[in-house]
């Protein structure tokens, strides 16, 4: 990991009582301090994905009636049905999923502009982290012409591909959502008050706590805080190395401690860090990154419902203690601006 300056949380959000800094690529892109190299940091969380945890968040908790009994991202494709079609009307198509589909469709088509003018300074400058960085290396390459089509055939591919690949298979009842939820489900009042089943210590709710290095002890750097030492952890206590080298260790992201975050808890006693990256959330789950083209895991798409039955980009916490709120926003707003 490099070691880049870290700034303080109040440059990108209002300033707080904990002395935390946060790594420049974590800020928002917007934010003149921000600071990302795609060939040594984990990827850029892109406008794509921005878009959808807002569309989910617009769309609040899907109801357990419309997730699919099981799907297979291996034997659908976009020539397939479409799979709520098949279901019927017993599962009726989330409007989360209506919403991401009509988002990616939209930046399917305000990427073609990109791509028609690729080699152009100000459209490299508007592309995400990673289609810049490949604008740039293409600029260089022996057959430019031949690699800005590879490159925007791929690009192509993963946007038609998102739905069938990844989200849908996040709405089913024998996998992925489906074990999120608890047996009913209720809604927020209109005051706010949590009272949904879906969200609660029982099932899913979300820590406001502190990561510190595995060299620290957390009772004393509770005491500096004076915070609540039950929630200071040692980075080591989410580093899960028998889930395999797919999940993200804390540390490839927070390049100093101690660290603000989000602490996801989960039904089956599964517990994630939610990490601060390029002006969003990145959960460390396995899942998310074990495969480069999945833009959201189930734990993203239930935190982004639930930040929507707040009306807010910001995850609510029940639970720990407060934090920055860059910690808590899963989505950027600034991200979400290029739709017409």
């Amino acid at each position: 990991m490099s070691t880049t300056e870290t700034v303080n949380a109040s440059l990108d959000e209002p300033s707080h009582e904990l002395p935390l800094n946060f790594p420049k690529p974590s800020l928002s892109r917007k934010n003149p301090l921000y600071e990302y190299d795609p060939t040594i940091h984990p990827p850029e969380i892109e406008p794509i994905e921005h878009r959808i945890r807002y569309d989910f968040a617009k769309a609040g908790l899907a109801t357990k009636t419309s997730l699919l009994d099981s799907y297979s991202p291996y034997n659908n494709n976009p020539g397939s049905k479409d799979p709520w079609a098949r279901a019927g009307d017993l599962h009726p198509k989330p409007d989360a999923i209506k919403n991401a589909e009509f988002s990616i469709q939209k930046r399917l088509e305000y990427e073609e502009q990109l791509f028609e003018n690729w080699d152009d300074d100000s459209v490299i400058e508007k592309a995400p982290g990673y289609l810049a960085h490949r604008f740039r290396e293409i600029r260089d390459a022996d057959n430019p012409e031949q690699e800005i089509q590879n490159e925007h055939e791929k690009r192509t591919y993963w946007y038609e591909q998102m739905p069938w690949s990844n989200l849908y298979a996040l709405f089913t009842k024998d996998s992925s959502l489906g074990d999120l939820y608890p047996s009913s489900h209720r809604q927020y009042t209109d005051t706010g008050k949590l009272v949904s089943e879906t969200h609660n210590k029982h099932t899913n709710y979300f820590e406001g706590a502190i990561l510190v290095d595995n060299d620290s002890d957390p009772r004393e750097i509770a005491g500096n805080l004076n915070v609540d030492p039950s929630h200071v952890y040692r980075e080591e206590a989410f580093n899960y190395s028998y889930k395999g080298e797919a999940l993200v260790r804390p540390d490839e992201y927070i390049e100093s401690y101690p660290a603000p975050t989000v602490v996801g808890h989960y039904a089956h006693d599964s517990e994630y860090v939610l990490l601060p990256w390029t002006g969003g959330l990145s959960c460390q789950c396995h899942y998310k990154h074990e495969k480069p083209f999945r833009v959201m895991c189930k734990h993203e798409a239930m935190a982004s419902m639930i930040a929507g039955e707040n009306d807010s980009e910001y995850l609510p916490l029940i639970d720990g203690i407060e934090v920055p709120d860059r910690v808590r926003r899963l989505y950027d707003p600034l991200a979400i601006n290029w739709m017409p």
